[in-house]
């Protein structure tokens, strides 16, 4: 009795726990990450001792990563008392994690390939939580992009690139009829509401409906995120695109975190905040860089994204008159390239350029920037075109007999072709021996210097016969699609204009591509355009040449033909 009576004096019992939580800020990081291992009680809590009392009744941590935090904050010395530990979960707490789970961060705008820059740049330093991740899907939404679209009153928080409704497809678009799908985070559970889950703690996803109905029975509109869209993996996807370093993995807290994104100042004057800050705070709190290098291509190619798409368009005095402008360029450029039945006829050659501060051959199809395209078909409601001045790398080998004749592949465009000849089609100034050949027929161009589309076995022959010179056939991969409502919209923005027929410069873009050419793909847009600005009679161009050079528009397309065509 006498021993038990010395072994619980209250000085052995602060000497206890002193070499017990000495013993728990040696337990190494990977190690405590097992946490769930120790013996878990109703659904998942932990059972964790009172600091005051080593016989009081255990109390219950409603979060196992509140247990993690505190384990790993051990390991890191940044308290050695349980004291230290709740203020610093009190606090919010933040740390990485191998563990992909519902509930978990993930960071993006690390190592990818050619990162978000060119695709997807919502992506581009993201904080994207996980509302749902087993072994049928991985579900998650985008925390850190605001938007100011608003859907009754709510403001609308951009979760992903899968939606229904299209609040954030380009230009207004949407590939549904039906109205916005929408969702909400909340920070507090709504009692009586069947969609309301549980994500984490003090973290719960819950349906807009329920949400609104929410607000009517006395909750705050400051609880609730309204998110569209979200991202989606299959099974095992998003652990690939995590072992290759493509994204960081956190826990955090987050009820915290949503709380202060929710709390950001509402400023119409202000542009629409861009979530770097919010990226930049957590990796700060991960212990990682903050501000790594090599990323400002991207940062820009957000923002250009969110200006793009987040930020709503006011309507003002000068919208107006630019809206008429665009009017007039459009019913301008029509009425020279459509025929009789009112379509546009094949042959007609265009410059595409990416006129800030729109998003059109910016975000996406950047090699459409300072290109020069010709109509090769118009199938119902689709114009069909073929890039001229975009050569690669690839080479196709014609076989002639015991000879072969190589020859460079243009990129034709990003839609590609069923064909005998492995989706390329070939093109050729005047028809081949024979006839073989189908004219286009725009711009009352002589027979000899109209585009023909031939196939690939006539020009083989003709090479064999040696009355085709390879020099005067161009072979493309994949070709440009259009609807018309599209291509109408673009010629009134004036990122397409037409040129004028005895001004295309088919000529140079055809010597881009013979073997070992040293033109300047740039060069044959820079004489199109000039000469189709010129052209364009009583019908005010939206940029010159001059205007357009340089810029970021610019560096996005040396970054895809780097990345794509060389």
């Amino acid at each position: 009795m006498q021993l038990c009576a010395k072994d619980l004096s209250p000085a052995n019992r602060r000497a206890r726990k002193m070499r017990r939580l000495a013993l728990l800020s040696l337990v190494p990081a990977t190690l405590a990450l097992t946490a769930p291992a120790l013996r878990p009680r109703a659904r998942g809590r932990f059972l964790r001792s009172s600091p005051d009392d080593d016989e009081a009744p255990p109390e219950i941590s409603e979060d196992f990563r509140d247990f993690r935090a505190r384990l790993i904050a051990r390991t890191k010395g940044e308290g050695l008392t349980e004291a230290g530990d709740e203020k610093a979960v009190a606090e919010g707490w933040a740390y990485e994690t191998p563990l992909l789970e519902a509930g978990c961060l993930l960071l993006g705008g690390t190592e990818q390939d050619f990162g978000f820059g060119l695709r997807q740049q919502y992506f581009h330093k993201c904080v994207l939580l996980l509302t749902q991740h087993d072994e049928f899907f991985t579900r998650g939404v985008i925390v850190n992009r605001p938007s100011r679209r608003t859907v009754r009153g709510w403001t609308v928080w951009c979760g992903g690139d899968v939606e229904e409704g299209g609040v954030f497809a380009p230009h207004g678009g949407s590939s549904s009829d039906r109205p916005p799908a929408l969702e909400c985070l909340s920070t507090i559970k709504i009692e009586g509401a069947a969609s309301c889950t549980e994500v984490n703690k003090d973290l719960y996803t819950t349906s807009f409906e329920d949400a609104n109905k929410a607000l009517e029975r006395g909750y705050e509109k400051s609880d609730f995120m309204c998110l569209c869209g979200y991202a989606g993996w299959a099974p095992k996807q998003l652990d690939g695109e995590v072992e290759r370093s493509s994204w960081h993995v956190a826990s955090v807290d987050g009820g915290t975190l949503v709380k202060d994104l929710l709390a950001r100042e509402d400023d119409e004057a202000l542009p629409v905040d861009d979530g770097l800050g919010t990226w930049a705070q957590l990796m700060r709190r991960l212990g990682k860089d903050p501000a790594p290098s090599g990323f400002e291509f991207d940062d820009e190619m957000l923002r250009a994204w969110i200006a793009a798409r987040l930020d709503a368009p006011k309507v003002d005095v000068s919208a107006l008159a630019d809206a008429a402008r665009r009017k007039q360029r459009e019913e301008t450029y029509l009425e020279s390239i459509l025929d009789d039945n009112g379509e546009v006829t094949p042959g007609v050659v265009f410059t595409c350029q990416a006129l800030a501060p729109a998003a059109d051959f910016l975000l996406e199809r950047q090699f459409l920037h300072k290109s020069v395209v010709q109509v090769i078909a118009v199938q119902q409601d689709t114009v069909i075109m073929c890039c001229l001045n975009r050569p690669t790398s690839r080479r196709v080998a014609l076989k002639l007999g015991d000879a072969e004749r190589v020859k460079t592949v243009a990129f034709g465009g990003d839609v590609q072709v069923r064909s005998a000849q492995g989706g390329v089609v070939w093109l050729s100034r005047g028809p081949l021996p024979g006839g073989a050949g189908e004219r286009l027929p725009a711009g009352g161009l002589e027979e000899e210097d109209a585009t023909h589309v031939v196939a690939a076995r006539d020009v083989v022959e003709g090479l064999k016969r040696a009355d085709v010179r390879v020099e005067a056939v161009l072979a493309a991969s994949g070709v440009v699609a259009f609807p018309v409502a599209e291509l109408r919209r673009l010629l009134g923005a004036g990122h397409v204009v037409p040129v004028p027929p005895d001004a295309a410069p088919l000529d140079q873009c055809w010597a881009l591509h013979a073997p070992g050419a040293a033109a300047d793909p740039e060069d044959a847009w820079r004489r199109a355009y000039a000469a189709a600005v010129d052209a364009a009679r009583g019908a005010p161009p939206a940029a010159t040449p001059a205007e357009l050079r340089g810029g970021i528009a610019d560096e996005a397309l040396d970054r895809f033909v780097g990345t794509f065509l060389s």
